[in-house]
């Protein structure tokens, strides 16, 4: 949840340190049977820890380490123990900043919009068909109390996952938008912290284009709220 000026994430935090991951979504990749699964894990779930006392909260895992890929590791071992111990053996994190380029960088996404509301910064989109630019795409994922329905974290998670499967879609039918894409990454406006390799991200790629859509699972791991 890290921004900038005029764009900041909740509480206006201006170091990475400082940050929490208030969107995690666990990717499933089926080599074999080339399906692949979004399974979104609600930023408010408690959850265990290594190295903490007690219970915490899977967003903020990421600040018991010294350092910012250290607490990515550390994500990555809360999300494991969340879904009973399945390995998650890559990381990739982006700050908002980096939605907003890479979106713009893929001539944003002709969307449905399914539901009307207003971005943190009061600007206001409508339900229906659209197109979004990449801060049109950054307000709709991070949307929540703002939203007209489904306005709290497990109906954010849903339109993340909308969001991602629609840009994955795009790039599947244009194949030179990853060359814009990954000429955006260069930016210095954005950060990208990751431990995927050339050769994991061919490897992915190659999956990812030849997979179905209709194999494209979306899934979130739900519970009771408690305060």
């Amino acid at each position: 949840d890290y921004g900038h000026e005029q764009y900041w994430g909740s509480g206006y935090k201006t170091t990475f340190e400082d940050c929490h991951t208030d969107a995690v979504l666990v990717i499933s990749i089926d080599k074999t049977e080339g399906k692949i699964s979004l399974v979104s894990l609600p930023r408010d779930t408690l959850s265990y820890v290594s190295g903490v006392k007690g219970i915490y909260k899977l967003n903020a895992a990421i600040n018991c380490s010294d350092s910012v890929e250290q607490g990515l590791k550390r994500i990555c071992g809360t999300a494991s123990w969340l879904l009973g111990g399945v390995e998650i053996h890559k990381y990739c994190a982006v700050d908002m900043n980096a939605v907003i380029v890479l979106g713009d960088a893929i001539g944003g996404i002709d969307f449905e919009v399914d539901t009307s509301f207003t971005s943190n910064d009061k600007v206001r989109y409508y339900k229906g068909m659209q197109h979004l630019d990449g801060r049109g795409i950054m307000d709709y994922m991070r949307v929540r109390v703002r939203a007209a329905e489904n306005a709290n974290d497990i109906g954010r998670t849903g339109r993340q996952r909308k969001m991602m499967m629609a840009i994955y879609d795009k790039i599947r039918k244009e194949p030179a938008l990853l060359l814009k894409a990954a000429g955006a990454i260069n930016s210095e406006d954005i950060k990208i912290f990751t431990n995927i390799g050339m050769e994991d991200l061919l490897s992915i790629a190659g999956i990812a284009f030849a997979c179905d859509p209709d194999d494209l699972g979306s899934y979130v791991l739900t519970g009771p709220y408690r305060s």
